[in-house]
Order: C-alpha cells, then structure tokens, then sequence
C-alpha cells in the first residue's frame, strides 16, 4: 500500500492561527511588563493659555508659564521643540482689525504665520532652568498699521502634531531711544546708578498756541547677580522719573549688573526701549571707619600713659590703632594687633615730648584703616 504522507491543512487556516498564536504572546508580554510611553497624540499636551506681550525696543517677547502634569512635576512631554508664530493684522479700509474666530486650531493660525522663533534640543533644558520662559521676535524695519499676533505651539515628535496656545495682539510701535551712558558709582553700602538721558521727540501739544514738549518718559532698571539671568521685573520699580538709581539691596562679595531702559506710554501701555549694554561691579567694602575723636593722655606713674579716646559708632568696626613719636618724628605702631577697646596702656611714655594718634579699622578683608586724629600729648592733655 502506497501512504500517502501527512495531510496538509490549509494554507489559510495555518495563517490565521499564526497570528492568534502571536497575538497571544503579545498580549502575554503586555500583561507582565509596561514598556516606554508612546508619543501623545494631537491634544493631549496641555496647551499655554497665559501668553503674555511686550515691546521691549525693537523685539516683541512673549512670556508664558509651561504646562506642568497633575503631580507639579517637570514637563516631560515636549519632545521636539516650542515655537513663536507670528502674523500681521489685517486692517480694512475703515481702519478696522479683522477678528479672527475664537476657535482658530493650529494649523489655521500656521498656515497663514511666520515662525519668528524656535526652541529644540538643549534650549529645552536652558528653558524649563529659567525663572519666567520667555522668547523673542525681532521687529521688520517696515512696521503694520494693524500691529501682530502671536500663539506658541507646542510639538511633540509625532508627524509635528502640537497644541495652539491662546491668541494674544499687540500693536509694533517705534520705541523711545534709550538711556545714554550707564555707569556705577560705588558709596558706602550703595551702588549708585546714573545715566544722561536720552534726546527725546518732541510732542505737539493738545492745546492750541503751545509749544512742543518733550516725550514724556520714565526709567526702568534690570538687575542680574553674578552669573544669573537679569530679573524679569525691574529692580527699580515702576515709573523711576529720573537717575539716579541707588541700589541698597547689595552684599560684599557679589556682582551686580544692570541696564537701564526709557519707558514712554502709548495706547496698549508701557512701551519700552531697547535696554542699554550691562554695566557691572564686584560690591566691595573699601570705605574706612571715622576718624576717632576726644583723645586724651593721663600720666600715670614715671612714663606710664594713659590714652582714651570716644568710641566709634559703626556697626562693622574691628578696633583700633595706636601711633607714637617723637615731636617732629617718625610714626611707629604701638599695639601688635587691632586693639578692641577705646583705650590704650604705655608704659615707656618717654615724657612730654611724646605725641600720640589713633585710627580705626572695619571689618573688612582686607579691613580699612581710617585716617589718623589729631596727635595729642601729655603736655597737652594731662595733668
């Protein structure tokens, strides 16, 4: 008897049961073990909803807070960039804006903008350190009658889906000039900011026979410390009608810089300058105490001195330094080392002839030493 050997089962049965077999792996796997989260889908980032406009000279900056997931912790979910699109207003022969509808979706708003800045890869990180993200569009020489708009999208690395934060306008004005020539002046406990100001346009006045007056503007200065970013706010506050400005706010050992810029009004608010270039100084203490006074010698025994002067008052004071010579002499220290109290003990006076002075000394490193008081003598001063 011829066999005819093992009987083959369809082809399209084996097929399916191919796949079932692995669709049960599969299922098997994703049972025991999560693997890496896949990339959102189109509306699953939360979208900025606080863009917020500024002019600061000939740049529009746009700050905004990044969305954070429910736990406050770090937006993981932008993977691919964040970027500023921007796009004229359209004006119509009345003068009048076109609105645009409430419910514009990305690719509406995209398609008929300009990207005028983007952030990727490392940026991302230089971004979520900084204390208020903001990005930058430089403003055209030719400005629109109607000013821009501006939306941020946010991209994640799936077909370049993103979501459209909320549509903030501002208008694209010429700025006022800025300060001239920043420059810093160090006081006892106080830097001290001044600049010239700048040459102003003249403005036509309401009334009529008046003559022009210049822009009225205020100053605003920005300070960074050390190597950190400049503060969103100025330090100055708001409306510094003239320089200078004096920065109590400092401590020994750290760098202070600062830029000033001219603010002037219009019809959407403040409108700032262009910031002037840094200046920068290292606060140090380099002002000596006053000058002791009341010194006074009393005899006390053969050639014994007694010397006693007033108190200094500053609260940084180390002490103070006593000097000997003779009439017409040479000075020479007496106290080995910084003496704390307001007086001083010499035993080998040397008699009448003998002049002394005292200076004082901060706590400075290196301290400062003030000048020294007027000598005085036992025949001057004593009994």
């Amino acid at each position: 008897m011829i066999s005819s050997g093992p009987r083959r089962r369809p082809r399209g049965r084996r097929t399916i049961l191919a796949l079932l077999a692995l669709a049960t792996v599969l299922l098997a796997l994703g049972c025991g073990r999560r693997g890496p989260p896949l990339p959102p889908l189109e509306g699953s980032v939360p979208r900025i909803a606080d863009l917020e406009l500024r002019q600061v000279g000939r740049e529009h900056r746009a700050t905004f807070s990044l969305p954070r997931r429910p736990d406050q912790s770090e937006i993981d979910y932008i993977t691919h960039a964040i970027q500023l699109w921007r796009r004229a207003l359209v004006v119509d022969e009345e003068g009048r804006v076109r609105e645009s509808p409430e419910d514009i979706e990305r690719g509406g708003f995209v398609d008929g903008a300009e990207l005028v800045d983007e952030i990727t890869g490392e940026g991302l990180f230089v971004l979520l350190a900084g204390p208020t993200p903001e990005m930058v569009a430089p403003l055209p020489t030719e400005l629109p009658e109607g000013g821009y708009e501006y939306a941020i999208v946010l991209k994640t690395n799936l077909r370049g889906r993103g979501t459209l934060s909320n549509v903030e306008r501002i208008t694209a004005l010429a700025p006022p000039p800025p300060p001239i020539a920043p420059r810093l002046e160090m006081t006892e406990g106080v830097l001290l900011l001044t600049w010239d100001a700048p040459e102003l346009p003249m403005v036509e006045p309401v009334e009529e026979g008046a003559e022009p007056t210049p822009l009225p503007v205020t100053y605003a200065v920005y300070r960074a410390i050390d190597d950190g970013p400049f503060d969103p706010e100025p330090v100055s506050g708001a409306g510094l009608p003239a320089p200078p400005f004096a920065d109590s706010d400092v401590a020994i050992g750290r760098t202070y810089r600062y830029r000033v810029a001219t603010i002037a009004d219009s019809e959407s608010g403040p409108l700032s300058s262009e910031l002037t270039l840094e200046v920068a100084e290292s606060f140090r203490d380099v002002f000596p105490p006053t000058v002791p006074t009341g010194l006074r010698i009393i005899r006390e025994g053969d050639g014994v001195a007694i010397l006693i002067w007033n108190p200094n008052t500053e609260p940084d004071l180390a002490g103070y330094g006593v000097y000997r010579r003779e009439k017409g002499g040479a000075w020479e220290r007496l106290d080995s080392g910084i003496i704390r109290a307001a007086t001083f003990r010499d035993p080998s006076s040397g008699g009448d002839t003998v002049e002394y002075a005292v200076s004082a000394y901060d706590g400075a490193t290196p301290p400062n030493e003030s000048e020294r008081c007027a000598p005085a003598s036992l025949a001057s001063t004593g009994p």
